[in-house]
């Protein structure tokens, strides 16, 4: 398939041009392949700050802002995460020591113990320093809008029916990121990204579960908004394509309920 190309002209003074022509010849490019380059690199340094911005503020979910920009989801959550992700990892570990403590559940937290361990970014907390001696890896972010995870409606439940290595990767990153956003027993997202991690390492998700994120994607009360809710809505759109709505018990959740599981297996 041809890819479509546009031709830019692009006055330079002297010494701009002789910069440029020392800069091309050490890269081994041409002055317009360093140019093409070099603008794209700013280009996306620009975007990904507008992008990030816009999230924050609700402007848009990771598919509307990757199509209006240009950029992949990919690059847009892991700029974000990068942000906020030292922060993250110590809270994150620290709420599952308290609900690992709470539900006498060691396992939890060596799952926590093992998320961490699994990222390589520099700005994440040295997992030995918590005492759990184990070994950083890499885990590559994949998160692909265009292909859904496909889900199958039974009654009260979501059987997962298909769902990529990357697929499950990224729903279990996001998970793993909902849990450290903010703390407290059972009203807090340890207690729900536990419920999600579950339910997805057995293959299926409860309706009971996805209202309690859809609580979360869409509650106004202070505790929710801000990261908390973004995390929710990041992990609503790696397993559904899309930030759920709402789902009350009565004949309007029901209904949006048929219609998640319907749009689920297309």
């Amino acid at each position: 398939m041809a890819t479509e190309t546009r031709t830019v002209s692009v006055r330079l003074d002297p010494d701009a041009g002789k910069r440029l022509d020392k800069a091309s010849a050490l890269m081994r490019q041409s002055r317009g392949g360093f140019l093409e380059k070099a603008g794209d690199e700013a280009a996306r340094r620009v975007l990904l700050e507008w992008t990030a911005r816009r999230y924050r503020q609700g402007g848009g979910t990771f598919s509307e802002l990757a199509q209006e920009s240009g950029l992949a989801v990919e690059e847009i959550m892991e700029h974000l995460g990068d942000e906020e992700r030292s922060a993250a990892m110590e809270m994150f570990l620290a709420s599952s020591r308290t609900v690992a403590e709470a539900q006498n559940d060691p396992a939890f937290l060596e799952m926590a113990q093992q998320a961490v361990a699994s990222l390589t970014r520099p700005d994440v907390p040295d997992v030995r320093a918590h005492g759990t001696g184990l070994t950083l890896r890499e885990t590559p972010a994949s998160y692909t809008a265009a292909a859904p995870v496909a889900w199958r409606r039974d009654g009260d439940r979501l059987s997962l029916r298909g769902a990529s290595d990357n697929q499950r990767a990224t729903m279990e990153r996001l998970v793993r990121e909902l849990s450290a956003v903010r703390g407290g027993g059972r009203g807090g997202s340890a207690a729900l990204a536990a419920e999600l991690a579950g339910e997805l390492e057995a293959g299926f998700l409860t309706r009971a579960t996805v209202e309690w994120l859809s609580q979360w994607c869409h509650s106004q009360g202070p505790g929710y908004r801000g990261r908390a809710q973004r995390a929710a809505r990041a992990v609503s759109e790696a397993l559904f394509g899309r930030v759920i709505p709402a789902l009350p018990r009565g004949d309007a959740g029901d209904a949006a309920w048929r219609e998640l599981g319907t749009q689920a297996t297309d």
